[in-house]
């Protein structure tokens, strides 16, 4: 469904395909959507323009996690690769459909080692996947911790580091959820713990090399999904929350100073 900014439906649509979870938008008003394993490009008026498969090859171990637009309108692409151990990549897209550059890392002997990418965002045309890992970063063994992979517009390397390099604990038990790049480049983390009520959002350097600060709090219930920048620059965190009398559920929008 397309609407206006008061909420008038300008197109809707039925598309017969698998679940679509993802969606990004361009500029000019042409979108993709995205299920696990499939991705499809539409024009502006909601209109089929081409689906392509996951396109780094074993197509049907690869999971999609999100999805985002560079700047020229090509798509970018991140999740796992479920071969035994589990691979994160990225991978890039033109506005055609054809793979301009695939990347990966977590190739490992261990079976059981998990790197999924879970969330991605573009900042100045450099790609920055978002997950959970259980051995890069200082071999913690099974214990989870988060990552911050960054590859720049040709699909070159540029960092891989865990949350543990932040906090200076290899044992905390950390959970991605969600991040953001505000405007001068500084990455906003939101991840849970161990404890499921205890909740960090963290702002790094955008070399995710060390933190500005790490707000975190517990509180029953309460579960944050998502963060989000206003117009005006302000960081704010989505979630809900649960009460037991009665027994309600609760949305909120939180605002962090």
């Amino acid at each position: 469904i397309r609407l206006t900014y008061r909420g008038d439906i300008v197109w809707y649509k039925r598309y017969n395909t698998q679940e679509l979870k993802f969606a990004t938008v361009l500029a000019n008003g042409k979108f993709y959507l995205s299920g696990e394993h499939h991705f499809y490009f539409f024009d502006e008026h909601g209109e089929f323009l081409w689906g392509r498969s996951v396109p780094v090859g074993f197509e049907n171990y690869h999971k999609i996690y999100d999805i985002e637009s560079f700047s020229n309108g090509d798509i970018g692409l991140t999740g796992s690769i479920d071969v035994g151990p589990r691979y994160c990549f990225i991978s890039r897209v033109d506005t055609l459909g054809n793979l301009v550059w695939t990347n990966s890392f977590g190739k490992s002997i261990n079976s059981n080692t998990t790197h999924i990418g879970a969330d991605l965002e573009i900042y100045d045309d450099n790609a920055y996947s978002f997950g959970e890992t259980r051995e890069f970063g200082g071999g913690y063994g099974n214990v989870p911790d988060v990552f911050m992979w960054k590859v720049n517009s040709s699909g070159q390397h540029q960092y891989l580091r865990t949350c543990g390099v932040l906090n200076g604990s290899s044992q905390r038990r950390d959970y991605p959820i969600d991040f953001e790049i505000d405007a001068q480049g500084f990455i906003y983390i939101l991840v849970s713990h161990s404890n499921q009520y205890r909740t960090s959002i963290i702002k790094t350097n955008s070399n995710f090399s060390s933190q500005s600060w790490d707000y975190h709090y517990e509180k029953e219930w309460m579960k944050q999904y998502e963060l989000e920048f206003d117009e005006a620059g302000s960081l704010f965190v989505l979630g809900s929350q649960f009460t037991t009398n009665p027994y309600k559920r609760h949305q909120f929008r939180a605002e962090i100073g």
